[in-house]
């Protein structure tokens, strides 16, 4: 079995569990959904980095508290420059 082959069997077995935990930092459906997709495709560009017999969901997890961060900080800054224009 290939690289791809085994991250996508081990990756997408964790989906509904990082959709959850996406939910819990979102606080919202639509936000999860794609914070989990967009862990997902980063995880999957990022493949050749993924060890297989690694832990997958350790891996998945780092990736979405990385997306998570980034999002947040695009927020802070948005609200910074609109209260800058007042």
């Amino acid at each position: 079995m290939n690289r791809e082959n085994t991250f996508l069997n081990e990756a997408y077995i964790h989906y509904d569990y990082f959709k959850n935990i996406a939910r819990r930092m979102t606080q919202n459906d639509f936000d999860a959904e794609d914070l989990t997709q967009e862990t997902f495709i980063r995880a999957y560009r990022f493949i050749d980095q993924f060890e297989p017999g690694s832990n997958c969901k350790a891996w998945l997890f780092r990736i979405i508290l990385i997306r998570k961060n980034r999002h947040t900080r695009i927020i802070v800054w948005i609200v910074w420059l609109m209260n800058r224009q007042m």
